[in-house]
């Protein structure tokens, strides 16, 4: 089973949103966050979480062309 990525948002009773991302890894949380909010929601404020400052594992593709004579 792979990576489990969420984005968890409470409203309050004061209609106050919270979003908290769980699985993500450095700055891709806010990326996400930013995607999902930009058409509804103003962000007053954040907290990074312990989460933020771990690298995030990257996939490398390289591509090799070799050409014969």
């Amino acid at each position: 089973m792979g990576v489990k990525y969420q984005i968890i948002i409470e409203i309050d009773p004061e209609d106050n949103i919270s979003l908290e991302t769980k699985g993500f890894k450095g700055p891709e949380c806010q990326k996400e966050i930013k995607r999902v909010t930009e058409e509804f929601a103003k962000v007053e404020s954040s907290k990074k979480t312990k989460e933020f400052y771990e690298k995030a594992k990257q996939k490398i593709k390289k591509t090799i062309n070799r050409f014969s004579k």
